[in-house]
């Protein structure tokens, strides 16, 4: 009896060993030192305090939940007389719970990338934009296509959970996938802030993204709505 009872142990012990999956682990993997945080929660820090009258590249450079990979900003110049300036961060970000994923040898959670954007460097940052990406600078992929998952989210249950509550101010939508719509986002302690939630794809797929404005009005934000695709 107590040789069929080891047995028994021995076989529900392998299949236990066969049947367990390792927790998913970031890509690439030292990004395990970065604490998970809620989109609403991200969000929430880089809607400007009340007294911030202008958002520099140094915004939150200091924050321990976030990789920068640049050392300040990278700016570009267009040749026509117009720049684009960006500085990208890394971070773990999951919506609801829900992590965004990448497929390479093994499933690992997709990072998300945090992007400040600006025209001259020297006169700070326009927006900062959330989307779920990998860890790359120079040759970043952003989530879609078979070999990723989760793309998609909708950011309002996240944003309630950190107290932001959202105006609807202006839409365009081309079908359940193309779309851009922009909201005004509002918190005590923090300065109501402009955002537009958007989603592009195809049949391989689709993607989101989650961008926050500063020093505009919403006239223009309606703008960069109306003037998609």
């Amino acid at each position: 009896m107590r040789k069929i009872s080891l047995g028994l142990l021995l076989l529900i012990s392998s299949v236990c060993a066969i049947s367990a999956e390792a927790p998913l682990q970031p890509y690439p993997v030292v990004l395990s030192k970065l604490p998970q945080q809620e989109l609403g929660q991200v969000i929430l820090k880089f809607m400007p305090d009340k007294n911030i009258n202008r958002i520099g590249w140094d915004y939150k450079a200091n924050d321990t939940s976030i990789v920068w990979l640049d050392n300040s900003y990278q700016e570009i110049d267009n040749g026509d007389g117009t720049f684009e300036s960006s500085r990208k961060g890394v971070a773990r970000i999951n919506v609801n719970g829900v992590k965004s994923t990448y497929l390479k040898q093994r499933v690992y959670e997709l990072p998300w990338s945090i992007m400040m954007k600006g025209e001259r460097g020297k006169f700070g940052v326009n927006s900062v934009n959330f989307y779920p990406a990998t860890a790359s600078r120079e040759n970043e992929n952003v989530c879609f296509g078979e070999v990723y998952g989760n793309c998609d989210f909708k950011p309002f249950k996240s944003l309630v959970r950190s107290k932001i509550t959202y105006k609807k101010l202006c839409e365009k939508i081309d079908n359940g996938i193309n779309f851009k719509i922009a909201y005004l986002l509002s918190n005590k302690g923090k300065q109501d802030t402009f955002a537009i939630w958007s989603s592009s794809g195809g049949s391989g797929g689709s993607w989101t993204e989650f961008e926050l404005y500063y020093n505009t009005n919403k006239n223009e934000v309606c703008k960069v709505v109306a003037d998609y695709y």
